[in-house]
């Protein structure tokens, strides 16, 4: 996410968003965010986000403000005010 104080316009924050390239190596990819976070995943091994191995299981499928889903989800049910939406995944 971008914002206009940090990124500059829209236009701006798209090019440097596509400046910034993945290094794929087989099944492994390394990547610098444009706060400068290292990032490191694969096939194997575990996440690692500036060295720091990152939990990928014990969180749920979706949760905000406005939704929240177990993993696996069935289904979803999201809601802002009197509006809902239901989402079957089954």
């Amino acid at each position: 996410m971008g914002a206009q104080g940090t990124d500059g316009s829209f236009e701006e924050f798209r090019r440097a968003v596509l400046a910034t390239r993945p290094l794929v190596d087989g099944l492994r990819v390394t990547w610098t965010t444009l706060r400068g976070d290292h990032l490191e995943f694969g096939w194997a091994g575990p996440l690692l986000l500036n060295g720091a191995e990152q939990p990928i299981t014990g969180f749920p499928h979706h949760e905000s403000a406005f939704a929240h889903a177990a993993l696996p989800a069935q289904s979803m049910a999201i809601g802002y005010g009197a509006e809902m939406l239901k989402l079957n995944f089954a």
